[in-house]
């Protein structure tokens, strides 16, 4: 009496339950990224150096790299977020890891106990006869 390929199949679904709800869990945890201001914020688009904005004040470059330094700063931000996410991925997935093999080694427990007590049962028959 094998039980393997039922066994199989339970790890097999265990598995693919756990992944899925691995990556359930990882889209619901994505952290939120702060999106870029929108243009009218601020940003000026390239202007030679001398010329005028529609106000007629001459143009300062200055401007244009405080702009820069703010985008910059979003984007440090950004990556820096985005890599703590990435260094936390495997706790998303770590805990339905270990619910599976707990399943198998239960799974597996569970058939070496029947497999035990049909040997015993055939065991005492054998005794028992020879007795």
């Amino acid at each position: 009496m094998n039980s393997q390929p039922l066994a199989n199949g339970r790890r097999t679904g265990a598995l693919l339950f756990a992944v899925l709800v691995a990556c359930a869990a990882g889209c619901a945890t994505r952290a939120q990224v702060p999106r870029e201001a929108p243009a009218a914020e601020g940003w000026r688009t390239y202007r030679p150096f001398v010329s005028t904005d529609l106000a007629g004040a001459a143009y300062q470059p200055d401007d244009d790299c405080a702009a820069i330094g703010r985008q910059l700063a979003q984007a440090e931000q950004k990556r820096r977020a985005a890599q703590d996410e990435r260094e936390n991925a495997w706790k998303a997935v770590v805990p339905f890891l270990v619910m599976t093999r707990k399943a198998d080694a239960k799974s597996a427990l569970r058939s070496a106990d029947r497999e035990a007590a049909g040997l015993r049962a055939q065991l005492g028959v054998c005794e028992s006869a020879r007795g």
